[in-house]
Formats: C-alpha cells, structure tokens, sequence
C-alpha cells in the first residue's frame, strides 16, 4: 500500500505579500530556506537538553500532575504568542 508524506506549513493571511504573495512559498521551499534539514542540524549544534523525554523513551516517562500540565501549556500559549509577534 502507497504511503503518503506531507509536511504542515503553518501560514497566516497575507503573511508572504512582501515577499510577492502567497505563491512565494514554493520559491522558500526550493531554496535555501527551505533546507530543513541544515537548519535542524543548525539548532541541534546549540541543543544541550531537551524539555520533553522522547515518546518512546519506555519507561523514562512518569505522568504529570496536573499542576506541570497547566505550567505547561502556560509556556505554550506564550511561546505561540511570541512568534504571533
């Protein structure tokens, strides 16, 4: 059976009109923007920790009150309003 592989763009309105609309996208994609790869590679030589045990870490994980949880998404909701900045 085929399998099927996307990657989710997050994008907002009008948020490419500088750059010459929204079909600018695909240029960023083809270029050197759009190397995923190396900007990963980029931000993992700065890694030093991380603030989540992988999912598959089995037993390394340990259920969070709900008190880290509300911490948690706090921290998220902050972070998003960063980038909405």
């Amino acid at each position: 059976m085929p399998h099927v592989h996307v990657h989710i763009i997050p994008r907002k309105h009008a948020d490419l009109d500088h750059r010459g609309g929204s079909d600018a996208i695909y240029q960023m994609m083809d270029g050197e923007e759009g190397d995923i790869g190396a900007h990963l590679e980029e931000a993992n030589k700065f890694k030093t920790r991380t603030m989540f045990p992988a999912p598959d870490a089995e037993g390394q994980r340990k259920p969070r009150s709900e008190e880290e949880m509300k911490e948690e998404a706090k921290w998220l909701a902050e972070e998003i309003q960063k980038d909405e900045k």
